[in-house]
């Protein structure tokens, strides 16, 4: 339901559902599940639309623990969340951090994809 707030552009539902979702979410799957850090990382991109830029950075290092601590480093996912950290970082104007986390991100898929 937080996706289709969203969707309609209404964000402050969206995250209201996308909170209600992740605290369900951890009682159901425990602190390290999949489904736990994808809530972080859908609830970052509602602090985003809503410009809470640290709030969305603070989700999104969230989802990036979790995501390591799941898959390991080199899986698309963490590789998702180092690219959402590079938004946070330009809004909050950390240049270094996100041309840091762009570079990971980078380094994860050509990994994974070209077998570097």
């Amino acid at each position: 339901m937080g996706v289709d707030y969203s969707n309609l552009g209404q964000h402050n539902q969206a995250k209201e559902c996308e909170e209600k979702v992740l605290e369900i979410s951890k009682k159901i799957y425990g602190e390290e599940h999949p489904e736990v850090a994808n809530s972080y990382h859908i609830l970052a991109y509602d602090y985003r639309e809503l410009e809470q830029h640290n709030e969305a950075k603070e989700c999104d290092e969230k989802a990036l623990v979790l995501r390591k601590t799941i898959y390991g480093e080199k899986h698309p996912e963490v590789a998702t969340s180092y690219h959402s950290l590079v938004f946070d970082y330009l809004k909050l104007g950390h240049f270094i951090q996100a041309k840091e986390c762009e570079e990971k991100a980078l380094s994860i898929r050509k990994h994974i994809y070209a077998g570097e």
